[in-house]
């Protein structure tokens, strides 16, 4: 999707997935792929970063269009978009989300390594 398609995606886009005015500023930058079933977007993938020649994708599907592909579809388009603009795809998910990562390997992206990110709890 670009930004001439803002008029479907704001009618398309679920609030479960996220918000159009995120939408508008992916595209303003990156990359942004949507499938779409029953008149809806069910699953997107995005860049969510984009520094120094890497490209981060990120991912969502609504639950109920799970594990049909969706979202597969989405990202690998995604993936090469960035890849035809020269940069390196990056896919990072937590280490308790397995279907991210199955997406990840099925579409080829390999385990590098791991970070650990400490939070702060608030008072």
């Amino acid at each position: 999707f670009g930004p001439a398609d803002s008029d479907f995606v704001r009618r398309a886009l679920p609030t479960e997935l996220g918000y159009f005015a995120k939408f508008a500023a992916d595209v303003s930058w990156g990359v942004f792929a949507g499938a779409v079933a029953d008149g809806r977007i069910v699953a997107h993938a995005h860049t969510s970063a984009r520094t120094g020649g890497f490209a981060n994708i990120a991912v969502e599907t609504l639950e109920a269009y799970r594990r049909h592909g969706y979202c597969s579809a989405a990202a690998s388009l995604v993936a090469r978009a960035v890849q035809s603009a020269g940069e390196t795809p990056v896919w990072s998910c937590g280490e308790t989300n397995a279907a991210s990562a199955r997406v990840a390997q099925k579409l080829g992206f390999e385990y590098v390594g791991h970070k650990t990110y400490v939070i702060k709890s608030r008072p």
